[in-house]
């Protein structure tokens, strides 16, 4: 199917494409129809939703480089680029070839510069500029593994126990514990906030944990004891169904 190109105004142009389409071919070539007049490339960013797709694309840009470089030794099947720029330049090949010898050079002279990166990355590199503004620490650690996640936040909560000035964590975990031995049940609480830190993945965790901190509020000054909580979980439960 061939790709489709709607312009929306003098700034904006989406392409609507099938797989196997050549979308990565006009991706290419609108990249290089910017950056090849003047070999100016480090004011343009390339993004993408996956590391694959993304190095595709920077080896897809330089291959196409080399092949204009070495146009003479190019079969008639590999011009496509060469000749669609050309057209879209109205220059020679020649002219095509100087351009993408002075693009190459400089891409790889200053290859950090070459921004094409996943949506994940350029998040993160915007985050590492402004981390002290952000008040997070500059050499924070991004851990993509839930489990991994997950275990660090159950070892954090669980560290905290019989600690200063934790001494209402510290009674509802013990008397969870005492509840659970007196029913004969699995008193291993890790295990169970292992479990129950599964929500906080769900896209509903963020408000959830707004009602949760909503509904303490009412219980502020009072001994919050496990059947409370408990109580709490299944008002929101209940909630959520009827929504």
């Amino acid at each position: 199917m061939d790709i489709k190109a709607k312009e929306l105004d003098n700034n904006f142009l989406i392409y609507r494409s099938s797989a196997g389409s050549g979308k990565t071919f006009t991706l290419v070539k609108e990249y290089l129809k910017l950056s090849l007049p003047q070999a100016k490339f480090e004011d343009i960013l390339a993004i993408t939703f996956t590391n694959k797709a993304a190095n595709e694309m920077k080896s897809r840009i330089l291959e196409e480089l080399s092949k204009m470089k070495n146009y003479e030794k190019l079969e008639d099947k590999d011009k496509g680029m060469l000749l669609a720029l050309c057209d879209e330049f109205g220059c020679s090949v020649d002219e095509m070839k100087q351009k993408a010898i002075n693009l190459e050079t400089r891409i790889l002279h200053n290859y950090s510069d070459f921004s094409v990166y996943t949506i994940d990355s350029f998040t993160q590199k915007i985050i590492q500029t402004f981390a002290y503004d952000l008040n997070i620490p500059l050499n924070y650690k991004v851990i993509l593994e839930k489990e991994e996640i997950k275990q660090k936040a159950v070892n954090d909560l669980l560290d905290m126990v019989g600690t200063p000035g934790k001494d209402e964590l510290t009674k509802i975990i013990t008397k969870y514990i005492e509840e659970q031995m007196e029913v004969g049940d699995n008193w291993n609480i890790e295990s169970k906030l292992q479990d129950v830190s599964d929500e906080i993945f769900k896209e509903t965790a963020a408000d959830n944990l707004n009602k949760i901190k909503a509904r303490l509020g009412i219980y502020e000054n009072k001994e919050l004891e496990p059947k409370v909580v408990k109580e709490i979980a299944k008002e929101l439960v209940v909630e959520e169904q009827s929504n």
